[in-house]
């Protein structure tokens, strides 16, 4: 691999020359290969599973006939009809209306107070040139953009091997 530190102080157009002849490793070329299909594929194939008969036969645990009931809301009073959430509050337990929050817990609640010298973000905005307003993409990056085409892969499901 080119590191600059290595080249030293070389001059751009030697340091371009020396960019060209740089290699790719093993492992970057590896990672180049494009993915292989799995070898039980087949196109347009419906996704089947398969059920062990002994799955088929089994009965549920009581447990598990429990966990599938719907949970019990009772304990749950609604604020009002009307709102649009609808979700509802649980009832308070006395004692907890009556507790009082110690030092620690009021400091704890306080809201944490900005850095003296931080600044609230820009507004983000860019000047875009006229030039660049009026670029059109080369045939090859068209053709990069272009999502692959899924009637190459039903024809030919090896296109990636």
């Amino acid at each position: 691999m080119l590191v600059l530190h290595k080249i030293g102080l070389l001059q751009c157009g030697q340091f371009l020359m020396e960019l060209k002849k740089a290699t790719a490793s093993d492992t970057v070329q590896n990672l180049a290969k494009p993915k292989s299909i799995h070898r039980e594929w087949t196109a347009g194939a419906p996704v089947q599973t398969k059920v062990k008969p002994s799955a088929l036969k089994t009965n549920a645990s009581d447990r598990l006939v429990q966990l599938s009931k719907p949970k019990n809301r009772e304990s749950v009073v609604m604020e009002e009809d009307e709102t649009p959430y609808n979700e509802g509050i649980t009832k308070i337990n006395p004692a907890a209306l009556k507790a009082i929050a110690s030092a620690r817990v009021e400091t704890l609640a306080q809201e944490k107070q900005t850095h003296q010298s931080y600044q609230p973000p820009c507004p983000v905005q860019s000047i875009v040139s006229s030039t660049t307003l009026k670029a059109k993409a080369s045939i090859h990056i068209t053709q990069l953009a272009r999502p692959k085409d899924r009637k190459e892969l039903e024809e030919n499901p090896n296109v990636w091997k």
